[in-house]
């Protein structure tokens, strides 16, 4: 994750993300993607190894996740 420096020697806080060949974001990720990014990293990996399996629901509030026993 690099940050971007804007004209002055501050640095704006927002994120660049993106692949070496320039496709860079200067937004904040959203909710949705921030979320996803969190299950889909974290969570549903370290589930698999514990061997349970999580469904996941997204709602307008957040997501619910049921966890289950493979």
């Amino acid at each position: 994750m690099r940050w971007k420096k804007n004209g002055n020697t501050n640095f704006t806080g927002r994120r660049e993300m993106g692949d070496d060949a320039g496709d860079i974001r200067t937004e904040q990720p959203t909710k949705e993607e921030f979320q996803r990014g969190c299950i889909e990293g974290y969570f549903k990996p370290r589930a698999e190894i514990l061997g349970l399996e999580l469904d996941v629901e997204y709602t307008d509030e957040g997501y619910r996740i049921k966890i289950s026993k493979k």
